[in-house]
């Protein structure tokens, strides 16, 4: 998605001055320069140019958005933080992603969270985990506005993921012979 927003003539015309400096600079607290740095050409640069070592496990995680019509009825709540909102603010944002995904889709045939296609997703020689859920961007860092126990908890995926990383860790010492 970022290279669609940077891009000239396309999303980037209309989404960057306006929508994107905004959640850029004052929800995100970021510069609209770094928007660049997430570009599949500029990851791929970084990647080539800064090759990750191989005793450094990595684990790449990716979902895909709920591009149903009910996707668009979720709302995620935001919480204090946010200093341009007082109290809690109920945000359309999975609505947001969808439409993105749906973009995505169109643009590139390839499913996404509505930010990263599938397969950008995937750091190689990364330990993969793709699960066949569909889950959007930010429901990682944002909670529903309800609790569903039926729903994957976002908390206890981030946990299990961390523990793959330390296993994976774990065992990279153990072949190159490493004692702690």
């Amino acid at each position: 998605m970022a290279a669609d927003i940077m891009r000239e003539g396309q999303l980037g015309d209309f989404l960057k001055i306006g929508l994107m400096k905004f959640l850029v600079s004052k929800v995100f607290k970021g510069d609209i320069q770094a928007m660049e740095d997430l570009t599949y050409g500029k990851r791929r640069e970084f990647l080539k140019k800064y090759s990750l070592p191989k005793e450094l496990p990595v684990v790449s995680f990716h979902t895909e958005a709920d591009i149903s019509p009910a996707s668009v009825t979720t709302l995620f709540r935001v919480a204090d933080q946010i200093p341009i909102c007082k109290g809690q603010l109920g945000l359309p944002l999975s609505a947001a992603m969808a439409a993105c995904a749906q973009h995505l889709q169109v643009r590139y045939g390839t499913k996404s969270d509505g930010l990263v296609t599938r397969c950008d997703a995937e750091v190689p020689g990364s330990i993969v985990v793709r699960p066949n859920l569909k889950l959007d961007h930010a429901w990682m860092v944002l909670p529903l506005v309800e609790d569903d126990p039926s729903k994957p908890n976002a908390s206890q995926v981030c946990e299990a993921l961390l523990m793959l990383l330390v296993e994976a860790g774990q065992n990279k010492l153990e072949t190159v012979g490493y004692v702690g």
